[in-house]
């Protein structure tokens, strides 16, 4: 058994060596014009936070048509507020089908940034990702239905792009959906859902859901957990926890 494991982890180790080659090779390949070389080496000096090297690679991809360095490019070219040229390389992206870049044309049209303003485009871009269960467009297409913004408002619309987002672990949906329960007294809904994000360190569902335990609502009055739950959302930043505690 211990050879077996041992020949298992040897083999493993292989695998991942060959599937993670070292900067030196991507190096070599980046610069020979190979471009998932150059993407990869983007991302690794980007983790280390050699941001200028990891913008010059992620450009070299983007020009060769590459989408998902075209997004990537686009992003550092939005914060430095060159929206003229993010929304070119969002836009090269998000016509090859990339969601995230779909997304972020969405909300180029909405500021109005580096395009025309139009929320009927926007809202075409938000609904392209989410058909490709992209949590933040689904989201945000829960938030616009909610607002009645660019559509009809509608409370069940929203509450089933939310949904979809909010099943697939999406924090922000997760919360959206529990504050809607919430304000509609669906409380033991409400609870879930905000215990869902909090779990992944959402500060205002940490926040509600301490309010649910303080008052008994959807959950069993429980003090302890409310403070807990209140220590949590403090630690996060969140100022009304802090005050809460005081």
């Amino acid at each position: 058994m211990r050879v077996s494991a041992l020949f298992a982890a040897l083999v493993l180790a292989a695998q991942f060596a060959h599937a993670a080659p070292d900067v030196f090779t991507l190096q070599t390949q980046a610069m020979r014009g190979d471009m998932m070389a150059q993407y990869q080496l983007a991302q690794y000096y980007q983790q280390q936070d050699e941001y200028s090297q990891a913008e010059t690679w992620f450009e070299q991809a983007a020009k060769q048509g590459y989408a998902p360095a075209q997004t990537q490019f686009a992003w550092y070219r939005y914060a430095v507020q060159d929206y003229d040229s993010a929304a070119q390389w969002y836009a090269a992206a998000a016509e090859q089908g990339d969601a995230e870049a779909q997304f972020n044309m969405g909300l180029l049209h909405e500021r109005g940034d580096g395009v025309a303003q139009d929320g009927q485009t926007a809202l075409n871009w938000y609904m392209q990702a989410a058909a490709q269960h992209y949590p933040q467009a689904q989201t945000r297409l829960g938030w616009l239905h909610e607002q009645g913004v660019y559509v009809g408002k509608s409370s069940v619309q929203a509450a089933k792009w939310y949904e979809k987002a909010a099943k697939s672990g999406y924090a922000d949906a997760q919360f959206n959906l529990a504050a809607m329960h919430d304000e509609q007294g669906n409380y033991r809904t409400a609870a879930t859902w905000y215990a869902k994000a909090a779990a992944q360190n959402h500060a205002k569902s940490a926040f509600n859901l301490a309010v649910l335990y303080q008052q008994g609502l959807g959950v069993k009055k429980d003090s302890a957990k409310m403070r807990e739950l209140l220590q949590q959302a403090a630690r996060l930043g969140l100022e009304e926890a802090e005050a809460a505690l005081k």
